[in-house]
């Protein structure tokens, strides 16, 4: 078991060259070039980054889309949906929706889809995220039912992550490294280490995307983006540092801020350690944190300090009277002094740890 200690709600941090009034515009008006980080598949079973997940939106269809910058959730595939209890959902699905290969996206195929993710040989990453879906059903071409174990409103916004691929098309191509694409836009050509060129999809079911062309470049320095931007080569970037922000915000071509981010940054305390046991340590702990500073300094005001649960505004279940756990330092050192914690905590260490893969 581990308790959080929640420390801040991340902002996505973005920058968009405008056009007109000078210095770095779109190459063409007919094409928006993107900064990416390496893409590491095109099969949505495995797709778990931020760009592999990025690239999904652009060439496949997915039940339910959740907007980039507001976080509002609309139908893609699903034009409307309902449920029971929170663990009977029921999609109504967009009808004569095709791959490019002429295969019906039907709710045959969302079906399909569900079960290559849910058997264990084809060891999908992405289906530890749905380990409460119970069943996926298809009563006729254009509904799907899904069920849960327990109530899950919150599973049409986790399903705009879910991309579905051909059914046929899968049992000859390989789904990593080839596409036959369903969303707004086509694959033209790509090198996973350095770019992915799209062109708009005339098929697409849905909205026709503003752009005919799409090139996500590969740029994982954070400083090379920035001057990318400055150039005019990059017409959008995320993932901007703060101290990068307030300087680009002087330029007037460029449009820099934030976001609301879908993340909350915590610490996670250890409750096998005896240190971390008693309720009063971790209190004290949370209230020794200046997370108010944090956000002020090191991000610079573009986020804030997170409130003391793990939602964030907008997802279900998100209480608003809820506030960030404040900062009082006496108060921890008060906590710590008392009898049996005092002792405890003079011969205890705290070791900050940190996942790298």
């Amino acid at each position: 078991m581990r308790n959080k200690l929640l420390v801040a709600a991340v902002a996505g941090l973005i920058a968009v060259a405008i056009p007109g009034g000078g210095a770095p515009a779109l190459a063409a008006e007919d094409t928006v070039t993107v900064a990416s980080l390496p893409l590491l598949t095109f099969d949505p079973a495995f797709a778990r980054t931020v760009q592999d997940l990025s690239i999904m939106s652009q060439v496949y269809s997915s039940l339910t889309t959740a907007s980039f910058v507001d976080g509002n959730l609309t139908g893609n595939l699903a034009r409307e949906w309902s449920d029971v209890d929170g663990k009977e959902f029921t999609f109504k699905l967009v009808p004569g929706a095709k791959f490019a290969n002429g295969e019906p996206l039907d709710a045959h195929a969302v079906v399909w889809n569900f079960k290559r993710l849910m058997d264990p040989a084809t060891q999908a990453t992405v289906i530890t995220d749905f380990n409460l879906i119970t069943s996926v059903e298809a009563p006729d071409a254009e509904t799907v039912i899904i069920k849960t174990s327990t109530p899950w409103l919150e599973l049409p916004r986790r399903l705009s992550a879910i991309s579905f691929i051909a059914p046929e098309w899968a049992k000859t191509h390989n789904p990593k490294v080839e596409v036959n694409p369903s969303g707004p836009y086509t694959v033209v050509d790509y090198d996973f280490a350095s770019h992915v060129t799209l062109k708009r999809n005339e098929n697409y079911f849905g909205e026709k995307p503003a752009f005919e062309n799409a090139i996500y470049r590969v740029i994982g320095n954070n400083q090379t983006r920035v001057t990318s931007l400055r150039s005019g080569e990059l017409n959008f970037a995320n993932g901007i540092s703060p101290l990068d922000v307030e300087q680009l915000s002087s330029l007037e071509d460029l449009k820099v801020g934030a976001i609301p981010g879908r993340r909350v940054h915590v610490l996670r305390f250890n409750m096998l350690r005896d240190n971390v046991k008693d309720v009063r340590v971790r209190q004290a702990l949370n209230y020794a944190i200046n997370k108010e500073l944090i956000t002020k300094t090191i991000y610079r005001g573009q986020t804030s300090p997170a409130s003391t649960q793990a939602l964030i505004p907008g997802q279900v279940g998100f209480d608003e009277t809820m506030t960030p756990w404040p900062y009082d330092p006496d108060k921890a050192r008060q906590l710590l002094a008392e009898e049996r914690i005092s002792v405890l905590w003079r011969r205890a260490s705290l070791r900050l740890t940190s996942p790298t893969t």
